[in-house]
């Protein structure tokens, strides 16, 4: 405006050639504000029905944003900026706390599986993970802080999304499937109490309970998805440093592994599994880390397999599912009837037939187990699909 103070006609005949009609009547309200132009362009605030009185003094106003909202040029997602340090020669990040736990296979991950504990600090879990002993953990846990811990080199498996059956996954690169993630994926547990509102409700009431904010979100697996993710109304927010952590560690992971996706524990077991849930940016995550959309789609989730490589599938895991069921049915109730001791000759050379007591006093045919899997060391009875 300043530059037409000499002349408005001029700004008017170039109002015209952009394509705007304008009226005499518009012409002097134009002239009429040129001044307060002038005076707001030199730093003062000037209210638009007053103008500035001549020699005051010029104050210039600063307008922020509302508390709570992202002011210009914020964004609700941190920005990747590898602040976590380095991973080291033995596939430990630099940074971390370490907190090792023993155990793991080798592993050669091809991908990052996100989680949140449902629980409160990420130390808790770490002592959890510790004290039960039941090979449950993941390689990293992030508290709300941004402080990381890390239990095993990220050269060695975890047990933190699933085996046979329990998980799935398409590598987005060649399209091969994956049936279970513990051998193939790096995990990250984030500390957060989820959708579990009796959590939500200690929050921020002093220790041992951290500080904390939900959001109300409808989870994206719907009715299709786990009881979590059916039932889940308000989510625990995700501070900005914890996400500041989590996104520098992904990337940092991303380029020294040479991974081929990121994606969420409902992904991947979306009919057992609701985390990291909704109130997580999973789509700036992979956007961080030149990805698309989401991993997986749910006809992938359902058929993780085609032909008879997916009758092979569905069969395996039904055949272990009843194994599992009815054994524990059995020995539950202690109604075992041996035709053969289970150490003798005869019952290593040929399947048994175990039987169960009914309620008439009679028998019934069970399930028929080669003896020496049922009684023999734990490997056979996984090699053979049964447990």
């Amino acid at each position: 405006m300043a530059a037409y103070a000499s002349n408005p006609e001029d700004y008017i005949s170039y109002l015209l050639k952009c394509g705007y009609t304008v009226s005499n009547t518009y012409l002097n309200e134009v002239m009429s504000l040129v001044p307060k132009a002038i005076a707001l362009l030199a730093g003062a605030s000037v209210h638009p029905e007053t103008a500035p009185d001549a020699g005051s003094p010029a104050t210039p106003s600063i307008a922020s944003a509302p508390e709570g909202i992202p002011g210009p040029g914020t964004d609700t997602a941190p920005t990747t900026k590898r602040s976590v340090g380095k991973i080291d020669a033995d596939h430990w990040l630099s940074s971390a706390e370490r907190e090792h736990i023993d155990g793991g296979n080798p592993l050669t991950p091809l991908y990052v599986v996100i989680h949140y504990t449902e629980g409160f600090s990420a130390e808790s879990s770490v002592n959890g993970w510790k004290s039960k002993d039941n090979g449950i953990l993941a390689h990293i846990v992030v508290d709300r802080d941004g402080t990381i811990y890390q239990c095993r080199p990220f050269n060695e498996s975890c047990g933190h999304a699933g085996g046979l059956g329990m998980a799935r996954w398409q590598d987005p690169r060649t399209g091969k499937f994956y049936d279970g993630a513990n051998s193939v994926s790096i995990g990250i547990e984030i500390a957060n109490t989820g959708m579990n509102t009796t959590y939500h409700k200690k929050l921020g009431t002093g220790k041992p309970y951290p500080d904390g904010s939900t959001v109300a979100a409808s989870h994206r697996n719907g009715s299709k998805g786990s009881d979590e993710a059916k039932n889940g109304k308000v989510w625990e927010a995700y501070p900005k440093a914890q996400l500041q952590s989590v996104f520098d560690l992904v990337s940092l992971l991303m380029t020294k592994y040479d991974l081929h996706d990121i994606t969420g524990h409902d992904c991947i077991a979306p009919e057992r599994k609701a985390d990291p849930g909704p109130a997580f940016p999973m789509l700036e995550l992979r956007k961080a880390n030149g990805l698309s959309g989401l991993s997986g789609s749910r006809q992938q989730q359902e058929h993780p397999l085609r032909g008879r490589g997916r009758q092979r599938f569905v069969r395996r895991r039904a055949i272990s599912q009843r194994c599992r069921k009815r054994l524990g049915e059995i020995q539950e109730t202690s109604l075992l009837q041996f035709i053969h001791p289970p150490h003798s000759p005869s019952a290593a050379r040929q399947p048994r037939r175990y039987d169960r007591r009914l309620a008439d006093g009679g028998f019934r045919k069970a399930i028929r187990l080669p003896s020496d899997v049922l009684h023999g060391p734990p490997h056979l009875r996984k090699e053979r699909g049964l447990f």
